[in-house]
């Protein structure tokens, strides 16, 4: 005791060296504090951002030019102009299959499928979604004179094969044809048509007779198919006219069933719902975006879309109307794919919208079902805003599940688009991933990145790192020159002191106290100074750091969440409180450093023969 005390005297002898001494190494002990803390909070922080974000490209073809191509509109008795894009070939996906990229989710184009079952509930009782495209109707028909139908024509009404007609005369006009075929008295012909929105009714439409819609031609019997590279499939029939002269034994005619394989086709097509194939959830834009969001069960599991689990996930309209709960079955019969328009361009929320494809194959054929399983729910999804990729009544299956080729009920094709091509990276990967990119060459195809504000949030947490680095590295270096430099005015210069102490009889070991006690004790004081003051000035250390680092560090080039619709993760940056724990830690260690500096000075210190020491002349 005796000696701890000679210890603290010394020190207060030279007050101004023992108090430089304790306001460095609270310093010290401030900085390693703050370092050790913010490190911390950015790797805690970057694990929480790597667990809620992702991040995706979408692709997108860019046309090779554009054509401009007439239009007859009847109504306007004048040609529309449009501009369509033209596009040299179609870029095949294997293009983004580079050495670099690196991917999590590998790029896909989707389909989507159409599968129809009677016993599907479409709509409930107070929905009609079907209203527009019901209007649809195949008929027979008779002129009441010979006429050429450029303009509007009166045909009788002889029989309505499909859809609902309530009158038995109509007025007709081929509304884009300027040169349509001649139309006799005489003779009766089957047409498949729909009425003529008002604002292109033909002018020399009777006034008189406004009330009564006027039809226009809204499809025909002949197919358009693809095969699997985009190509045409050639029909087998060569169409001659939009509507067909019913003569005897029409209908027993090639030509003639086609129109009942038509009815079927629609009849299909009526009950049919919309499958998204996919190897994510995350690769569709309506979850990705929080569009789409899972009210019931569980999403699928990444084992489950490797293994074509059959699994699904259904909306909450078509749960409700079917009566559906997570783990019942449901038997999906796919019959045809589309590889052009999303799912939400056809199956709308305003009703289904038809007439974009072909109901028959080029056989004549009402398309057969080319795939069918019973997948058991595992969740329900609710659509908010646009489900533009999902569509009304979506179901989303594993693309692995589908077994069989889609190759022979293709309905359309097309290039690229970002609503069905997209792929998923690493986080914080874009520049890398472009960097690989731009070395293939390829410039017509362009990709677009979401990562929902993923780059500004890790350009706080870098910046937290950095300065945590800083922190660290001159609070350690700092500490170890503190420590050497005043254990030299505390243990090492002292050894006439020592001397003298042993002359008097006291042991080597009481010596070594009486240097160590009052240096440690300062040691000790300034730990819990400095670990106080970084405790308490933490949080605002870190507020500068993340404004000071959304305001100048982060760049927008490559981040959707600036460049596309896709707003900010509600996720930011958090203020993480400081952990008592790790302040101890660090308190532990720079007393540790501080002892075995000290241990060898005093081991130099007592290793010194007192004899010479008291001989020598005061340095």
């Amino acid at each position: 005791m005796k000696s701890i005390q000679n210890s603290i005297k010394q020190m207060l002898r030279t007050p101004v060296r023992s108090i430089l001494f304790l306001c460095l190494m609270a310093l010290s002990m401030c900085l390693i504090s703050l370092g050790v803390h913010l490190r911390a909070v950015s790797d805690e922080q970057m694990q929480a951002f790597e667990e809620g974000f992702s991040t995706i490209g979408t692709v997108q073809q860019v046309p090779d030019s554009f054509e401009t191509y007439p239009y007859w509109d009847a109504g306007l008795q004048s040609y529309s102009y449009f501009n369509f894009p033209i596009y040299d070939e179609i870029i095949l996906l294997s293009v983004l299959d580079f050495d670099g990229a690196n991917y999590i989710h590998p790029p896909e184009k989707r389909p989507y499928y159409g599968a129809y079952d009677y016993s599907f509930v479409i709509c409930s009782n107070d929905e009609n979604l079907n209203t527009e495209w019901e209007q649809n109707a195949i008929i027979e028909v008779r002129p009441l004179e010979d006429c050429v139908p450029a303009g509007p024509v009166r045909l009788k009404v002889i029989r309505v094969l499909y859809g609902k007609l309530s009158n038995d005369e109509i007025w007709f006009c081929s509304h884009n044809d300027k040169n349509p075929p001649a139309m006799l008295a005489d003779r009766t012909y089957v047409m498949l048509v729909a009425p003529v929105p008002l604002m292109f009714v033909h002018p020399e439409h009777p006034l008189s007779s406004r009330y009564e819609p006027e039809y226009q031609i809204n499809g025909t019997i002949s197919s358009v198919q693809f095969d699997q590279n985009g190509d045409w499939v050639v029909d087998e029939i060569e169409l001659v006219s939009p509507w067909e002269e019913v003569t005897e034994d029409y209908y027993e005619t090639p030509r003639g069933r086609r129109w009942f394989e038509l009815m079927e086709g629609f009849d299909r097509f009526r009950q049919t719902i919309p499958v998204t194939p996919t190897n994510s959830t995350n690769l569709l834009l309506a979850f990705y975006n929080s569009f789409a969001v899972i009210s019931d069960g569980r999403d699928i599991t990444d084992e489950e879309y490797s293994s074509g689990e059959q699994v699904c996930l259904i909306s909450g309209a078509f749960a409700r109307n079917n009566y559906l709960s997570v783990g019942d079955p449901l038997t999906l019969p796919l019959y045809y794919a589309n590889y052009r328009k999303a799912a939400g361009d056809t199956f709308g929320y305003d009703g289904l919208r038809g007439g974009e494809f072909s109901y028959i194959n080029v056989q004549g054929e009402a398309f057969p079902v080319f795939d069918s399983g019973t997948y058991r729910v595992v969740g329900i999804y609710e659509q908010y805003g646009i489900g533009f990729d999902l569509g009304w009544n979506g179901v989303i299956i594993p693309s692995a599940s589908v077994k069989n080729s889609d190759e022979n009920n293709i309905v359309a094709y097309d290039h690229m688009q970002a609503f069905n091509t997209s792929f998923q990276i690493p986080n914080g990967t874009i520049e890398a991933f472009m960097e690989e990119w731009n070395k293939q060459g390829i410039t017509n195809l362009d990709i677009q990145f979401y990562d929902r504000g993923y780059t500004e949030l890790k350009a706080g947490t870098d910046a937290i790192k950095n300065v945590s680095t800083v922190l660290l590295l001159s609070g350690v270096a700092t500490n170890l020159l503190i420590l050497i430099f005043f254990t030299y005015l505390f243990i090492t210069k002292q050894k006439k002191r020592t001397a003298i102490e042993r002359s008097l009889g006291m042991r080597k070991s009481k010596c070594g106290l009486s240097l160590l006690a009052g240096m440690m004790l300062l040691v000790l004081l300034g730990c819990i100074i400095g670990g106080v003051v970084s405790y308490l000035i933490g949080n605002t250390v870190q507020e500068q750091i993340i404004m000071l680092s959304q305001e100048q560090s982060f760049n927008t080039y490559y981040s959707n969440w600036v460049n596309n619709t896709d707003e900010k993760a509600e996720m930011e940056i958090g203020i993480s409180a400081p952990d008592l724990n790790a302040f101890a830690y660090v308190g532990l260690i720079v007393i540790l450093a501080a002892a075995i500096v000290a241990f060898l000075g005093i081991w130099g210190n007592l290793h010194s023969e007192p004899l010479i020491m008291l001989s020598t002349r005061k340095e």
